[in-house]
C-alpha cells in the first residue's frame, strides 16, 4: 500500500507570492519560515531545500523572501547579498 499526498510544490506556491504582500500573507501561502535574518532595515525569511517543480525531488533550492517595512520587496532562489555602498539587500539567482 502506498500513501502519498498531493499538494503544491514550493515552486508552484511561490508563483502566488507577489511584491507588496505582507509577510503574514506569504506565510499563509508558504507556511512558517525555516530561517530568519535581519540585515539593516531588511528582514529575510528563508525556506530551505524545497522541491521547486514537478515530482523530481532532486530539483531543490533555497528560497528567500526579502521584506522591508513589512512588505515583500524581492523573493526567489539564490544567495542573499548586500550592496556595501547602499545597504540594499538582494538575491543573486543561482548559477550566476
Amino acid at each position: 500500500m502506498f500513501l502519498f499526498s498531493v499538494g503544491c510544490t514550493h515552486g508552484e506556491k511561490i508563483t502566488r507570492v507577489q511584491p507588496g504582500m505582507s509577510i503574514e500573507e506569504v506565510k499563509a501561502i508558504m507556511g512558517p519560515q525555516e530561517g530568519y535574518k535581519k540585515i539593516g532595515e531588511y528582514e529575510i525569511y528563508s525556506y530551505y531545500n524545497k522541491v521547486i517543480s514537478g515530482w523530481d525531488t532532486r530539483n531543490r533550492a533555497d528560497y528567500h523572501y526579502i521584506v522591508k517595512d513589512g512588505k515583500v520587496v524581492e523573493y526567489g532562489a539564490g544567495e542573499i547579498r548586500q550592496n556595501q555602498n547602499t545597504g540594499v539587500v538582494f538575491i543573486v539567482p543561482l548559477g550566476r
